[in-house]
């Protein structure tokens, strides 16, 4: 009985071997053809067969490279809305080598759409950092965290220029508490940028009593040979 019963499953399970390696050599198939399409810069006719190849192939491992490639594309088409959501769909379904890369090209997608200027809304620095900090905390190492270390160095600095602003507006209409808050907001959330030193200054200018001397002694401590401990001195 045992044998008989082998005769009948064995070529059930040959052929169940067969059709997988055969729908794995299609999908592969499928992921070059996009791929190729992508190189030539056929955006639209590359999208289209990577959603062919997640509509036919959804079980298989190109499915999930699928996802990840039409990030790339509407990437490189400049279209970061929809970048991102490819980014995010595959960071949350998906768990690979791959996690780190994805991190870091979502926090791009943020990070372009960014303004030139400090002055400007920086909504999506926030979103942006959070994606490159997720990537700095990986616990793998990974070789885009360096660059992601410099963006994230980049980001805050800008939102520390845009508190100093902020700030020096608050003061040049004689708002001096609330430019005192976000001066000291400035000093505690952004320490080790390079507006640091025009804070100080700001803040001992508009400070009183301890206050004061704490905000002269940091300056001239830490940044000694800044343009505005010089000033400082200069007053004193």
């Amino acid at each position: 009985m045992p044998f008989l019963f082998a005769l009948f499953i064995l070529p059930s399970l040959f052929s169940c071997s067969h059709t997988q390696k055969e729908e794995k050599a299609s999908a592969k198939a499928t992921y070059e053809k996009a791929l190729k399409q992508k190189e030539n810069r056929q955006f639209v006719e590359a999208l289209e067969t990577l959603r062919k190849l997640r509509k036919q192939f959804i079980h298989s491992s190109y499915s999930a490279r699928a996802r990840l490639l039409m990030g790339d594309i509407y990437f490189e088409m400049e279209d970061y809305p929809l970048a991102a959501q490819e980014y995010e769909k595959f960071i949350k379904i998906y768990s690979s080598k791959k996690r780190g890369y994805a991190l870091y090209q979502l926090g791009l997608t943020y990070l372009k759409r960014l303004p030139s200027t400090a002055d400007r809304d920086l909504s999506h620095s926030k979103k942006a950092l959070s994606y490159f900090r997720e990537l700095q905390n990986l616990k793998k190492p990974d070789p885009h965290k360096k660059m992601a270390k410099k963006h994230i160095h980049f980001l805050l600095s800008l939102l520390a220029e845009k508190e100093l602003l902020i700030a020096s507006f608050y003061e040049r209409r004689g708002w001096k508490e609330a430019a005192m808050k976000r001066l000291e907001y400035l000093l505690h959330q952004y320490p080790n940028t390079p507006f640091i030193p025009k804070a100080l200054l700001l803040a001992w200018e508009l400070s009183e009593g301890k206050n004061t001397k704490k905000f002269k002694n940091r300056l001239l401590k830490e940044f000694p040979s800044s343009p505005e401990a010089n000033q400082l001195n200069k007053t004193l």
